[in-house]
């Protein structure tokens, strides 16, 4: 699935109020039709939306929450893997958090 560009969120707007339907437009952008419907709705529908998704993750139990990190593990470590390569103020910043990490874990350990 490709991320949506605003310029891509807004052609989507407009070609469903010219009466297009969600599906076409998730075949016509290649997202799913989620995608689609989460982007014609306002911001504040989404911001509630949002916050209701967080607290739902909230309330899950810690074997729940480990099962959801071990099923994202992958995606997540292939989107930092392409961020690192393509984004430098990125890669800067990894580089500054671990050097600032491994220098915590050397005083707490006493080296």
């Amino acid at each position: 699935m490709k991320k949506l560009t605003e310029a891509k969120v807004i052609q989507i707007r407009e070609l469903h109020k010219e009466g297009m339907k969600q599906i076409d437009l998730a075949r016509k952008f290649n997202v799913k039709q989620s995608t689609i419907n989460y982007w014609l709705l306002s911001d504040k529908e989404r911001d509630s939306r949002n916050e209701k998704v967080v607290e739902r993750f909230r309330n899950r139990t810690p074997k729940e929450k480990s099962l959801i990190y071990k099923r994202r593990l992958p995606y997540l470590k292939k989107y930092m893997k392409n961020r690192y390569k393509e984004d430098k103020e990125f890669r800067d910043k990894q580089i500054t958090a671990s050097m600032k990490y491994q220098e915590r874990i050397k005083k707490e350990n006493g080296k």
